[in-house]
């Protein structure tokens, strides 16, 4: 109290602590004093100054007679920092082990103790004042699991999804604390507040990272670490209840990990480990997506905890062992400019060639942008266009017919270099500029892939009498840019990729980092064809087992369909937008049945669809996967998405 009332910052060091923590701590707070006593004199050092608390306490002479009026009235900021304490997060070094009070020992507890002790069960972080929720608890009833009950005074809370919306009575969310003893923030650390602390309604807010239910009676109840939930092939997983279910094997500790977002590691100590006891016990008790991949015998410290650093060493290992699986292998730039097309190319050209007339354009890609501000230069913006052409070979990549094997090839050209914008067209109002973009986007003739034209861009002029001394180098806010791609280089993610990389060197002169040895599209198309395609062969061909590919759907039509397969291109897209109420009821119900919004969707298109077939219960639909599944190809500009379909057998029945 002393400390804070005159106006200083207090912070408690332990004694039990090693002096080259203590230093530590003193040097992260840049404290200018220190008090001490008998037992932590020596750990105080020379380097800051010290009170010894033994000698001003039997010092005879010390004065009584202090002005505490004067003293308590220094102001003090409603917002100051009280005090700074120390987490295990924030400083690395974990705290010690003690055993926790379990809901057995708890139910032990309740029945030893006197009958006139209560029991309180308080929670709260220390980010929030150690306590901001309390429960009493009821001695005569029966725990399953001890609430942590509701909040204090000067406290509040919410229970939010990680769309940041509240979730029902029935679901777990993440735990926001609010009120009065809700700290400032981590000492120098802005990243870490930021993370940590949110407004709401105007109040601050801590993101406890704990996963809590609110059950009928408006108790909370504590269902976990949310770092500790993982979601794997769109799965939530929660770790811990996998690993409680190997601690009901003959093993004695266990540690559950999810590496390179594809499978999930089982590191368990026993004296004796059989990997396919455990595999079998645990497809016999948990769902299959819950079923990690290996099983490993690992060294645990005392207390059961990894060593993270020798548990990377093993992941190293891990990486060499399964180094003949695609997803756990880095690929390597091949440096090559002629390869094989990849599958989705073949796709898109076999589509075009086939399904639609030549007469209309169906996979031409544009964007159309408009200056909001400023004016932008022309020769500028060409030399960034070049610069984009140059790092991203796939935009100056041809795709021609080899006539010896009679395959599709892609051959990188060196369009960049002489790469220049289309000749300006003009237009008067909105109507003729639709039109001409219209026509743009159904011409047949905008790009030829033969010879690497599959990028275009062209600027289009607002007719109007002020322009006539305005210098064509300017491209101010009245006339608009068009981008357009054919879809064989270009899928709508890489868009955004284009468009940072457009900005990036407009805004630098043109200058845009190339690195030789990074990865290309045409890499991506050659490590593609070696890959083995049996397991997925197998799997999508058996999801179409029994499915008639010839029958088509008997959907309502507003003209008659041709006898063949030949599409005209003609056709609109229907576009739905939900509003926030739907759209969170629909993320709480998904949410609330374990599935993911994806599943939710297509399960709501399938019932449409019978209702709309009058009863058709045999029902396909495809819908477009990313097919980024690794790393190297986030930022990667080219066409990867992948069309799969989706079979189902519905019964008129089901409600």
């Amino acid at each position: 109290m002393a400390i804070e009332m005159i106006g200083a910052v207090y912070c408690p060091l332990s004694p039990r602590d090693p002096e080259h923590r203590l230093h530590g701590l003193l040097e992260q707070t840049e404290s200018r004093l220190i008090f001490i006593h008998h037992s932590t004199k020596r750990k105080a050092g020379n380097t800051i100054k010290a009170i010894d608390m033994d000698s001003v306490l039997i010092d005879i002479d010390v004065q009584t007679n202090n002005d505490f009026v004067s003293l308590s009235s220094k102001a003090i900021a409603p917002d100051g920092i009280a005090y700074i304490i120390f987490t295990s997060g924030s400083t690395g070094v974990p705290k010690a082990m003690r055993e926790p009070c379990s809901v057995k020992l708890f139910n032990l507890l309740v029945n030893i103790v006197p009958d006139k002790c209560r029991i309180w069960d308080l929670y709260g972080p220390a980010e929030a004042t150690i306590g901001c929720t309390l429960y009493l608890a009821d001695k005569t009833a029966n725990f399953d699991d001890i609430p942590i009950g509701k909040a204090i005074p000067n406290y509040q809370y919410a229970v939010f999804d990680e769309f940041r919306q509240e979730v029902s009575n029935i679901q777990d969310g993440e735990l926001y604390v609010g009120g009065a003893g809700v700290f400032s923030g981590y000492l120098r650390r802005d990243d870490l507040t930021a993370r940590g602390l949110c407004m709401i309604d105007g109040e601050r807010f801590y993101r406890t990272g704990d996963l809590v239910r609110l059950d009928s009676k408006g108790l909370l109840h504590y269902r976990g670490r949310k770092d500790h939930q993982i979601k794997l092939h769109g799965q939530r997983i929660e770790l811990g209840e996998i690993e409680r279910c190997l601690l009901d094997t003959s093993i004695s500790a266990c540690v559950v990990i999810k590496w390179d977002d594809d499978h999930l590691i089982a590191y368990v100590q026993s004296s004796d480990i059989d990997e396919e006891q455990l595999h079998e016990y645990c497809q016999s008790h948990l769902p299959p997506h819950m079923v990690p991949s290996n099983f490993d015998s690992h060294i645990l410290s005392i207390g059961s905890f990894v060593y993270q650093s020798t548990l990377l060493q093993h992941v190293k290992l891990l990486e060499k062992l399964t180094k003949n699986d695609i997803n756990l292998t880095q690929w390597r730039t091949l440096h090559i400019i002629q390869g094989a097309t990849s599958f989705a190319q073949e796709r898109i050209l076999l589509d075009e060639q086939v399904r639609f007339t030549k007469n209309v354009a169906i996979y031409n890609e544009l964007d159309a942008l408009k200056v909001v501000q400023g004016c932008l230069s022309r020769n500028r913006l060409l030399t960034a266009l070049r610069s984009v052409l140059t790092k991203q070979t796939i935009l100056r990549t041809s795709l021609v017919i080899d006539n010896k094997g009679g395959t599709l090839k892609q051959c990188i050209t060196d369009r960049h270099q002489t790469f220049s914008l289309a000749a300006d067209l003009t237009f008067k109002n909105n109507n003729e500029l639709y039109d001409i973009i219209d026509q743009i986007i159904i011409d047949p003739n905008l790009f030829d892939l033969s010879s690497g034209r599959s990028f275009h861009c062209q600027i289009l002029r607002q007719d109007s009498s002020m322009r006539q001394n305005e210098d064509d180098e300017v491209i101010p806010c009245s006339d608009i840019l068009i981008v357009a791609f054919h879809h064989a280089v270009l899928d709508q993610l890489s868009c955004d990729i284009f468009f940072n990389e457009l900005c990036h060197a407009y805004n630098n002169n043109g200058i845009i980092s190339v690195d030789d040895d990074s990865l290309q599209y045409i890499d991506y198309s050659v490590y593609e064809h070696e890959m083995d395609m049996m397991v997925s062969h197998e799997f999508w061909k058996s999801q179409l087992q029994g499915y008639n590919l010839e029958r088509r759907l008997s959907l309502p039509t507003d003209r008659q369909r041709s006898s063949n397969d030949q599409r005209s291109g003609v056709a609109s897209v229907a576009e739905i937008h939900f509003d926030d109420e739907i759209s969170r009821a629909f993320l709480n119900y998904a949410s609330a049945h374990q599935v993911t919004p994806f599943q939710l969707g297509l399960a709501t298109f399938y019932t449409f669809l019978f209702r709309l077939t009058h009863g058709d219960s045999d029902i396909c639909v495809s819908g477009l996967n990313a097919n980024r599944y690794k790393s190297e190809l986030e930022n990667m500009i080219g066409m990867f998405v992948a069309t799969l379909p989706y079979a189902i057998k519905l019964n008129s029945c089901w409600s």
